[in-house]
């Protein structure tokens, strides 16, 4: 039996790449809506400052 060991540095959700996404086109995702739906309260993430340029 195989045991590995993984070191994880600045672990990211998936949140934060949908954010560092909307980051570069511009995009406010609080300000997003869909007309005639009603908003639920969500986590928006972080952007990942250290992979844009």
């Amino acid at each position: 039996m195989m045991t590995c060991s993984f070191t994880i540095e600045d672990r990211h959700y998936v949140t934060d790449i949908h954010a560092t996404v909307m980051k570069q086109f511009g995009l406010d995702p609080r300000r997003l809506a869909v007309p005639g739906r009603k908003r639920l309260e969500v986590d928006y993430g972080h952007p990942i400052e250290g992979i844009i340029a």
